[in-house]
């Protein structure tokens, strides 16, 4: 079977626009402070305009066989993943995998207001934590079954994968076709960049327990697990 390598993608920003802005209440926790002025909220979503038009969403994405992935690995052509996280799933569940990095471009904010800069920092997130979404649908389309089950998104920083990893996506991926470069210290540029996986398997098993009891990490990833806000890949 031939798989698909390095596709690049051109997501709809405009489909995501008010699931962005389900991100940013969340994450701004507009949604629970209900002492804040609604004058303030109002101005906290009217600074998307200032950026909008300069968010590109792209992806770039690949597909491998199920043998690529092991108890704790993911073996893409020779270069190993550890991931302690697959050890929650039996293997004769697994169908494929994809492997992804995301971006929504370089944004230069223009307004000098630190409580703005603040608003468009969390906007970049929140079209970034979108993206995936965006991805993570047009990947479930892909798929011949309608029955088989696709997991949330997992990478470097997530669910016991340590950060380190991330040095290996630009071993396996032309990230450069969408304008995303690799630094010292497993940092990306553009910053509001992203890279991970998603596992297909054939039932509706759960790939990663979301109790933090359950967890196989080690700990030391436990801060992006918990501020990092999905909504979307709650959702079969």
């Amino acid at each position: 079977m031939e798989y698909m390598r390095n596709r690049v993608l051109e997501l709809d920003k405009s489909k995501g626009k008010e699931r962005a802005k389900e991100y940013f209440i969340k994450i701004c926790g507009f949604d629970k402070n209900k002492r804040i002025p609604q004058k303030r909220i109002e101005e906290g979503i009217r600074t998307l305009e200032d950026i909008y038009e300069s968010i590109h969403i792209q992806a770039i994405l690949s597909e491998y066989g199920k043998s690529c992935i092991g108890k704790e690995e993911i073996n893409l052509d020779g270069t190993v993943f550890k991931c302690k996280a697959l050890s929650q799933v039996r293997s004769e569940d697994f169908i494929k995998i994809y492997t992804y990095m995301l971006t929504v471009g370089d944004i230069q904010s223009r307004n000098a207001k630190i409580l703005w800069q603040v608003y468009y920092d969390i906007w970049l997130n929140a079209f970034v934590n979108t993206g995936r979404d965006l991805l993570r649908s047009y990947i479930k389309g892909m798929q011949e079954s309608p029955s088989s089950f696709i997991s949330g998104s997992f990478g470097p920083g997530f669910y016991g994968m340590p950060v380190s990893e991330l040095d290996k996506f630009f071993q396996v991926m032309n990230a450069e076709k969408i304008g995303i470069k690799n630094l010292d210290k497993h940092l990306m540029v553009p910053v509001k960049s992203h890279a991970g996986f998603y596992v297909i398997t054939a039932n509706r098993e759960v790939l990663f327990e979301k109790d933090c009891a359950n967890c196989v990490s080690s700990g030391k990833t436990c801060y992006y697990c918990q501020e990092t806000t999905r909504i979307g890949d709650d959702e079969s």
